[in-house]
């Protein structure tokens, strides 16, 4: 686990007692797990953002400050990140964390509440030449082998499913295990950094979305649409393929010419299921994105 705070400090005089002052020390805080660091979509490890205040009164008798409870809505335990305090801390924003329809979010959450349970570690295959995995749009949940173009590899992470997460449809209530892609490439690495991983070119996984909400909530955080480039049928089912704009994530890999890159993504939605595939394979900064959309409906087999 990751953890970013923001610090406001306010000096305010007491409306009732002119001579007493006091600072309010507000706090944003937000935390991410840090196991999913490097995936494309930093949704994915992103758990919440919080805020709270403390507030210091000055005692001039003993010329310092003291903490007054009774004006914050914490206590100096805030920043003590151990397993009991953050359940006793932050147990409305867990609460709201349970209700995730994302994998990893649903993991930590089993972590942090059964410490004693076996850890969530994946297994990890390397160096593939294609994905491989149960295809959930079949009547019978067929494996489904899709090749990967020529100077391109996948790595595989398998988890086990979390406790708290159930499949909809009866055929899959049986799977125990979720997995995930990296895709690299090989021939020309260097041409692929938007992610701060050398050769890190995209990423294959199936996410939750809610099927009322708006379209573009289907989408990855800090993107915004471009294009839709192709719909109809592949290997997985029904598709559609899009044009997204993205903010370069982390921002310190920003330059003064490219602070966004094209990631060309394509969603297929799941049967049965509030879930969608998700296949998203990034633009090299200032390359076309037409050979990038073919290389998806290549993966894909899209008619």
């Amino acid at each position: 686990m990751k953890g970013t705070a923001f610090t406001k400090k306010h000096t305010r005089i007491s409306d009732d007692q002119p001579h007493v002052f006091y600072v309010d020390a507000q706090y944003e805080i937000k935390l991410t797990n840090s196991n999913v660091l490097g995936l494309p979509n930093e949704e994915d490890g992103f758990l919440f953002t919080t805020k709270r205040q403390l507030r210091y009164v000055w005692q001039p008798d003993e010329k310092c400050f003291y903490f007054d409870p009774e004006s914050s809505n914490a206590d100096e335990s805030l920043f003590d990140f151990s397993r009991p305090v953050i359940l006793e801390n932050f147990s409305n924003e867990l609460e709201k964390l349970s209700e995730s329809r994302i994998q990893t979010k649903l993991d930590w959450l089993d972590k942090l509440e059964e410490p004693e349970a076996i850890m969530n570690t994946p297994d990890v295959l390397e160096n593939l030449s294609v994905l491989q995995f149960a295809n959930l749009n079949d009547a019978v949940n067929t494996n489904v082998v899709l090749n990967l173009p020529e100077g391109f590899t996948a790595n595989k992470r398998v988890f086990q499913k979390a406790s708290n997460f159930e499949y909809s449809a009866e055929k899959n209530k049986g799977i125990d295990t979720v997995c995930t892609f990296q895709i690299f490439s090989t021939a020309q690495n260097d041409k692929f950094s938007q992610y701060g991983i050398e050769g890190l070119v995209g990423w294959f996984y199936d996410t939750g979305y809610y099927r009322d909400e708006p379209e573009d909530a289907r989408f990855p955080n800090n993107s915004a649409l471009k294009a839709k480039v192709y719909e109809g049928n592949t290997a997985l089912g029904e598709a559609e393929i899009f044009v997204l704009e993205c903010d370069i994530i982390p921002k310190e890999l920003r330059t003064e010419e490219y602070s966004t890159y094209e990631l060309v993504y394509a969603w297929v939605p799941i049967d049965g299921e509030d879930l969608a595939y998700n296949l998203g394979i990034s633009v090299p900064l200032g390359e076309d994105s037409s050979p990038y959309v073919d290389m998806i409906k290549y993966i894909l087999q899209a008619e």
